[in-house]
């Protein structure tokens, strides 16, 4: 299960901090449980509120076009592609 709270995610809250998230009926994204465990030990009930309504980050999606699948992507299967998008982002990012 890929679910941040499942991961450990509440166990650096204290047993008050985590009872009031969990009475809050949200489920927390990873972005809004990293919130809370930079809060910990200094959360109060509208606090927690607070970074639990706050927009969930939604992923993104593109659209690569048909012609930079042919002319660089020709043959590859969608791992190799997101590999080598990976490694040229890093490659530009670090430039």
């Amino acid at each position: 299960m890929n679910c941040p709270l499942w991961q450990g995610g509440l166990s650096y809250l204290s047993e008050e901090e985590q009872r009031l998230t969990l009475e809050s009926d949200v489920m927390p994204d990873a972005e809004q449980v990293k919130q809370l465990r930079a809060e910990a030990g200094k959360l109060t009930e509208k606090h927690v509120k607070t970074i639990l309504k706050s927009e969930k980050t939604k992923p993104i999606s593109i659209t690569i076009p048909e012609a930079w699948m042919e002319k660089f992507f020709q043959g590859m299967e969608k791992k190799q592609i997101s590999a080598t998008i990976e490694e040229a982002l890093v490659l530009w990012a670090n430039h």
